[in-house]
């Protein structure tokens, strides 16, 4: 597990749109934890503190968009060396952003399942049902791992959940982001056949999925309360 001693100073930094002083900081976190563990436990949950501040009105739309850009290109700096394991042998897979323009929870996903052998078709962000269903089309993807950022993307899952059944494509989904993690039934509600709630878990949801094709039982277990 990483140190977080200093986390709100980390947090300050991204509010302050301080990029070197939180370049600094996570420079100081490698020494006790790898490149993946830093993001995961220390700018994820930052970043997540952020954009729940702007949901409350106590930071700015221009503080989260700054400390966005900071995330996204420390994330970058960190995968860059990141090494990985050999292919695994699995059924075509693809990620993808639906809607949203916000790809760094995607990156972030992709990275650790790519870490651990994975190989995936990264369709994109901010794809419309439609612009998915060619692109499964296309790849002949038969499980796509799709992140959201905001409630109606979420519930755009449903929709592309329908079409692929009515274009008789046997396609699993597994869904993630934070629409997802507030409410742990919303998966469910739009036909999906799984979550994660974080990268890390989707590692292990993925190994389920692939094992087997049930829905049921594919399902996360909970965790937390439900809303």
């Amino acid at each position: 597990m990483v140190d977080k001693g200093g986390y709100n100073d980390f947090y300050n930094l991204l509010l302050q749109a301080e990029r070197a002083g939180a370049e600094q900081f996570i420079a100081m976190r490698l020494g006790s934890a790898p490149p993946l563990t830093v993001i995961e436990e220390v700018i994820v949950p930052a970043l997540t503190d952020i954009g729940e501040g702007w949901e409350e009105g106590t930071v700015s739309l221009a503080q989260v968009y700054m400390a966005s850009r900071i995330c996204e290109q420390l994330v970058e700096s960190l995968l860059s060396g990141e090494n990985c394991i050999a292919p695994k042998e699995t059924p075509p897979i693809a990620i993808v952003t639906l809607a949203d323009y916000h790809s760094l929870g995607k990156r972030i996903v992709s990275a650790f399942l790519h870490s651990h052998g994975y190989r995936m078709v990264d369709f994109g962000h901010g794809l419309t049902v439609e612009e998915v269903i060619e692109a499964v089309k296309r790849h002949g993807t038969e499980i796509l791992l799709l992140s959201t950022l905001i409630l109606n993307s979420a519930l755009a899952v449903k929709d592309l959940v329908d079409k692929f059944q009515q274009a008789h494509l046997s396609v699993r989904v597994i869904v993630g982001g934070a629409p997802f993690n507030l409410n742990r039934k919303l998966w469910a509600y739009v036909g999906a056949h799984a979550m994660a709630t974080n990268a890390s878990d989707a590692v292990q949801v993925l190994e389920r999925v692939i094992a087997s094709p049930d829905r049921m039982s594919t399902m996360t277990p909970e965790r937390g309360n439900n809303r």
